[in-house]
């Protein structure tokens, strides 16, 4: 989150996605000692009792223990879970363990299995028509609205927050509507519907209150913080932020409390007030060392360098700045790539001006030659050679007129050809620099993929407690990288500026274009695949598909015309 040197609208963009993601993530830290005496508890219960039923509860109870640390776990146990319970018959245990399996997924980041999975569970609810699933049903249709927001087709997860809201308000659950709105307020403000979405958050701070459900209290106030931040609203920034930050250091939520922190520090520094922004922003900075978040690291030291320098002590600033440097040197400089292009240009332009000159003067020398060998003739010629002369030079200028023409005329034409032939390289350039960074978080969540794998195998292996916690903090860093994917927005980022001029035009023409609609066109515009899209968004390449086809409708596209050649021309 880039409080300080971003507007208030981007911050907005890239975290909202990031809490409805992780919104519970802060409990981590506060439950992860006890749950390996839990799981060591429930899996001694398990080897001692004979009832089916009862040991699938416990599996079910010892996988929702891994959903914040270890989602690979989760999904391993709860397919044991449904496995038995489909042999035991018991359809409620089956859809129980059906949903963990599908949450599990969605933790992991695998969408395309995860919705898949609540498809295959909603029409197994609607199969068996039992009023006592009700609750079920409203759990699975959500789960899908869920996945559908994060792959950025709010629209169509909105249709089943609606279903879901309907089914919690017939069963007057309370405490599962307040989650609900807070995913339909997040979805609005995705949109831009503010009004919708303060609408809803606010909804669901008070279904929370009633509940007493502190850290959905304080995750809600976050986003109320957010979302005022971006309205400008300072004062309830500020309210809402420190509510937050209060209830994060009451349950030594420490991701929570950085969020917190960072708006605050954003806050003080638009206000001037650069101690309170400083202080913000150190202990953003502890949180983020304590808990080895690079990116985090990177833009705390970044944040704490502009500080100092507004400061005056240049030292510091620039201590942090290198710290900064250290964790994003991987950025394209591509404003000293252009400047060198410019200049290259320039000094072309100049070498050509001055070959035009060279050629004015040759032709002033030889026009002095001629007249002065004319002047030597004798008087009886001299009328002659006056008019001859004079019809001579005539013509001779026309021809140096039209010759200096086509000269400069070739010289701007090469101009603009040279130009043209440079602007077409720097953009091939960047295109290939852009498609590779794509290709590189592909490859990265591939291997970052292939090594969760290897540890699942090797966790199954090791007996000894200590090394199985090692190994389970590793995974959930892997998963957290995973799931917030900073690659992705530095990615995005780098497409933002390389393509302001057509985003600008883009908007001009098409006013009524989403956000993710116009990003989707960018990436569209890079010649990049849908399968590279897909992995570079973390969606399922049919995800893509479909969010072409609509950017087709809204650009009123026949499909006989190449929407990548359009865009190109836009």
């Amino acid at each position: 989150m880039r409080h300080i040197y971003t507007k208030g609208e981007s911050m907005v963009r890239k975290c909202s996605s990031i809490l409805f993601i992780a919104v519970f993530c802060s409990i981590q830290i506060s439950t992860a000692q006890t749950q390996s005496a839990l799981v060591d508890s429930l899996n001694q219960r398990i080897s001692q009792s004979s009832d089916e039923a009862q040991i699938i509860r416990w599996k079910l109870e010892i996988g929702s223990s891994f959903q914040q640390t270890n989602p690979d776990t989760l999904i391993s146990i709860a397919q044991e879970a449904y496995t038995m319970a489909e042999q035991l018959g018991d359809d409620q245990l089956f859809i129980e363990s059906g949903l963990l399996i599908g949450r599990g997924m969605i933790r992991s980041g695998d969408y395309t299995p995860a919705l898949a999975q609540f498809n295959d569970l909603l029409a197994r609810i609607d199969a068996l028509n039992n009023p006592d699933h009700l609750s079920f049903r409203a759990e699975v249709v959500r789960g899908i609205g869920n996945i559908y927001f994060i792959q950025f087709q709010q629209e169509l997860s909105l249709e089943y927050y609606a279903d879901a809201s309907a089914i919690y308000e017939e069963l007057n659950d309370t405490l599962r509507m307040g989650s609900l709105y807070d995913n339909i307020a997040s979805a609005h403000l995705e949109l831009e519907n503010f009004e919708l979405a303060e609408e809803f958050y606010l909804k669901a701070l008070d279904l929370h209150t009633d509940n007493e459900n502190v850290m959905s209290m304080a995750s809600t106030q976050v986003n109320l913080a957010l979302l005022y931040d971006r309205l400008q609203r300072r004062d309830r920034t500020v309210y809402f932020a420190t509510l937050a930050l209060n209830t994060a250091k009451e349950q030594n939520a420490l991701i929570m409390e950085s969020y917190a922190v960072r708006i605050l520090g954003s806050v003080s520094y638009q206000n001037k007030d650069y101690q309170s922004a400083l202080n913000y922003y150190q202990r953003s900075l502890e949180i983020a060392n304590e808990l080895e978040i690079p990116y985090e690291q990177k833009d705390s030291y970044l944040n704490l360098s502009r500080i100092y320098e507004d400061l005056g002590d240049y030292k510091n600033a620039y201590e942090h700045y290198v710290q900064h440097k250290v964790f994003n040197d991987s950025l394209i400089n591509q404003q000293s790539a252009n400047k060198l292009a410019e200049l290259r240009a320039e000094y072309e332009t100049t070498e050509q001006q001055r070959e035009i000159e060279l050629l004015e003067k040759e032709q002033e020398l030889q026009s002095a030659r001629l007249i002065s060998i004319s002047s030597g003739l004798g008087s009886v010629l001299l009328v002659v050679l006056i008019t001859a002369l004079f019809f001579i030079n005539k013509k001779r200028k026309e021809i140096e007129l039209l010759e200096k023409d086509r000269i400069i005329a070739d010289s701007k034409k090469r101009i603009a050809e040279e130009e043209l032939a440079n602007a077409r390289l720097r953009e091939e350039n960047l295109q290939k620099e852009l498609t590779n960074y794509a290709l590189h978080i592909v490859e990265k969540n591939d291997f970052l993929e292939e090594v969760k794998s290897e540890m699942n195998e090797i966790r199954t292996e090791i007996k000894n407690s200590g090394v199985l916690k090692q190994i389970n903090k590793l995974g959930s860093k892997i998963y957290q990288n995973l799931m917030i994917n900073k690659d992705r927005e530095e990615f995005e980022i780098q497409v933002e500026q390389a393509c302001d001029g057509f985003f600008k035009s883009l908007e001009q023409q098409y006013p009524n274009l989403t956000n993710q609609e116009r990003r989707l066109a960018a990436l569209l515009r890079l010649n990049l695949s849908s399968k590279e899209i897909s992995g570079i968004l973390n969606i399922s390449p049919k995800s893509v598909d479909q969010s072409r086809y609509r950017l087709r409708k809204k650009l009123d596209l026949p499909k006989s015309e190449n929407l990548g050649v359009f865009l190109n021309q836009v």
